[in-house]
């Protein structure tokens, strides 16, 4: 038998075993968990600052504190975005991403003009389907 030199990859994952050809997957699975990990932390800020902002937001009509809630809110928004150029992980998680940072994105904006509170609940509906959707995107990462 004559080994050539493309039969050396081959020959070597032959000898490492199995694991060496799962390495790419792996990885992505780790990438995908760390995005994950990333969009959670970057989401509770929000919702922390959501909360504060709607048990709050009659007591404080100062367009400096709308304005400040809003930046928070798309402070995840952005970050949620950079995780979703990544191309490391699944559509499903890239694009649960892309809804998220949209939605949240609009939020942010209708915070901002300092929307009536009833008038937020449209782009707040779209927030909570894209938490929804990004949920189960990484649930498998999140045990």
């Amino acid at each position: 038998m004559k080994i050539t030199r493309a039969d050396l990859p081959v020959l070597a994952a032959l000898c490492l075993g199995s694991s060496w050809l799962l390495a790419p997957s792996a990885s992505a699975d780790i990438n995908a968990k760390d995005a994950c990990n990333q969009y959670r932390d970057a989401n509770q800020k929000a919702n922390a600052r959501w909360i504060e902002f709607k048990d709050g937001h009659e007591d404080d009509d100062s367009k400096q504190y709308w304005h400040d809630v809003a930046a928070d809110l798309n402070d995840a928004a952005l970050t949620v975005n950079d995780l979703a150029k990544d191309k490391g992980y699944g559509d499903n998680i890239q694009n649960a991403f892309v809804s998220y940072a949209h939605s949240m994105r609009e939020l942010a904006e209708a915070v901002n003009r300092q929307e009536q509170y009833d008038r937020l609940q449209r782009p707040l509906g779209s927030v909570q389907k894209a938490q929804q959707d990004v949920q189960s995107a990484c649930k498998q990462y999140w045990g």
